[in-house]
């Protein structure tokens, strides 16, 4: 029995060793066939000072790339190096570049590229060229991540994007989405006029558009931070704003400023429902129509304008006194309609609502609006409302109170104090007429020279 027993446990032990040899040796003959160079027979012709991480370099060669069985890019390549690991391909004189992620897809061409088959990354050096339907970009270096689908340039780009021209900085862009996020930025292109402006133009005009950045998420939302936009005739400025591609909708935060020919604006939000050609402007706006000799294109401060009430006005007004005849002429100034267009004006409300279509040129300005025209020599005008409707076809405007009701009031420094139910006065230049209803009040004469001059305004008028 022990002579069987320990025949048994020889052979058993037999088998177990050259099961241990089988496997060391499968061992060395895999780490044989993942170390062994398959281009070793090419690189024996290689030329000297290759490097050697290298394994194989070829020219004048067509490339193609795939992952997991599929496709993803492919380019013309005058000479490609073939790294040992076989994992990363350095290209160099790239032409007729292409990427495809899983939903998009982009061409390059580049003096040199390199892409990393582990990481799916490829890389375009400088000097290099990137486009789609979306842009044409001449890049100082762009990395793709094929895992996320994201293109990233650093540096200064330059070409066409979105439909127009652009210089700028740090353009992040997701091939699947086409959400991108660049900036700076100054972006030149043609685009419909997104705010209030006169309309003998067409509506469509060249725009330059500067913003500290700008963004568009998944979707037809853009975004602009720190934006200023122009069009030789317009500047607007803001420190956000935000531009919905499917609905037409320009949308600002401020405070938003707005300069043009005719007049500038300050208001907390405006609203340009582009395609109704309709824009609504929201919370402390601040409008100055300037004077008919100082119309040009300029950024300047735009004053403040404190709402008062009539009363505190009147408190600070000055008594009349004797006038010469300088100082008449000043005073009639005051009441002619023909210097409305020779100083500047100053309108305050809550909101202004304002279509700006040609032909159809209106505005309806609510929120308790005030106007107040400054004078030579501390002359001033001043009139409040309930709200206002300005006609820009007729060049008029009418300030209105509830019906039945003379909730208008137009005050001047001459003394003169009216109140009415509504007030209309012409705004074309060199116009001087006006009309009210259900109007009443006082207006000042001027006192006579040596003589003490009266308390205060004479002279009471009915309604017209």
């Amino acid at each position: 029995m022990i002579s069987i027993f320990s025949k048994r446990v020889a052979l058993r032990l037999g088998q177990l060793l050259l099961a241990a040899v089988g496997i060391v040796a499968g061992v060395m003959w895999a780490q044989w066939i993942l170390t062994t160079d398959p281009f070793a027979q090419l690189r024996r012709g290689a030329p000297e000072g290759l490097s050697e991480e290298i394994g194989v370099r070829l020219k004048g060669v067509d490339v193609k790339m795939y992952e997991h069985g599929t496709l993803v890019g492919s380019a013309k390549v005058g000479t490609l190096d073939i790294r040992r690991d076989r994992n990363r391909l350095a290209f160099h004189e790239v032409a007729d570049g292409m990427y495809r992620g899983a939903d998009g897809e982009f061409r390059f061409a580049s003096p040199a590229a390199t892409y990393d088959s582990s990481f799916r990354r490829l890389e375009v050096g400088s000097g290099g060229r990137i486009w789609n339907e979306d842009m044409d970009l001449k890049v100082l270096g762009a990395v793709y991540q094929g895992s996320t689908q994201v293109l990233q340039t650093s540096g200064l780009i330059t070409g066409r994007f979105m439909d127009g021209s652009i210089e700028a900085e740090n353009l992040l862009y997701r091939l699947d989405t086409g959400a991108y996020r660049v900036g700076p930025i100054t972006w030149v292109g043609e685009v419909e006029i997104p705010a209030v402006r006169r309309q003998d133009k067409p509506q469509t005009q060249k725009w330059t558009i500067k913003a500290l950045g700008a963004a568009r998420a998944k979707g037809d939302l853009e975004f602009y931070e720190n934006v200023e936009a122009t069009d030789g005739e317009v500047i607007v400025k803001a420190p956000k704003g935000s531009l919905n591609r499917k609905t037409d909708v320009f949308e600002a935060t401020g405070p938003v400023e707005y300069f043009g020919i005719e007049a500038n604006l300050r208001c907390d939000k405006i609203v340009i429902f582009r395609a109704e050609k309709r824009a609504v402007l929201t919370g402390n706006v601040t409008l100055v129509v300037k004077p008919k000799e100082n119309q040009k294109l300029e950024v300047m401060e735009i004053p403040p304008f404190r709402p008062v009430v009539p009363e505190e006005v009147a408190k600070n007004r000055p008594q009349p006194q004797s006038a010469t005849d300088s100082q008449r002429k000043d005073d009639d100034e005051v009441r002619s309609g023909q210097t409305i267009r020779k100083y500047p004006i100053l309108i305050a409300a809550e909101k202004i609502e304002y279509w700006y279509a040609e032909g159809s040129r209106r505005a309806i300005i609510t929120g308790k609006p005030q106007a107040r025209q400054e004078l030579p020599e501390g002359r001033w005008r001043h009139l409040w409302a309930p709200r206002g409707l300005y006609d820009g076809e007729e060049d008029t405007l009418r300030m209105i109170g509830a019906e039945g009701k003379r909730e208008v009031r137009i005050m001047t420094s001459v003394g003169d104090d009216l109140v009415a139910e509504w007030f209309e006065v012409a705004t074309a230049a060199e116009e001087d007429s006006w009309q009210a209803w259900n109007i009443t009040g006082t207006v000042a004469k001027e006192p006579d020279q040596g003589k003490p001059p009266p308390t205060g305004p004479t002279g009471p008028i009915g309604h017209r």
